[in-house]
């Protein structure tokens, strides 16, 4: 007759360890879940925002665009500058000269 060693099982320990390993990989799921939904309203109101601004503009007749300093085919960066969508490239005029 040989000897068998039995090596306690604890299917118990077992299930705790992967419920809770399930949960954490479920946790950072959720959180990274709610991260891109919470980017996806920020990206939505700001293109709101953006097309609200450029309906405004574009209701304004061509003389009033010249007076604030742009024109009609501008309304789109102009926008998306003053909403800090994209880069501001226009030079600003202050209330003091610079050399140029």
């Amino acid at each position: 007759m040989s000897t068998q060693t039995v090596i306690p099982c604890r299917p118990a320990n077992a299930a705790v360890i992967f419920l809770s390993a399930l949960a954490a990989a479920s946790g950072a799921l959720l959180a990274a879940a709610a991260e891109a939904l919470m980017q996806t309203r920020l990206r939505w109101q700001r293109r709101r925002e953006l097309r609200r601004m450029q309906q405004a503009l574009a209701g304004l007749p061509d003389d009033t665009l010249r007076d604030i300093g742009m024109a009609r085919s501008e309304i789109g960066s102009v926008a998306s500058e003053s909403l800090g969508l994209i880069e501001a490239t226009r030079a600003r005029l202050t209330g003091s000269r610079q050399a140029l």
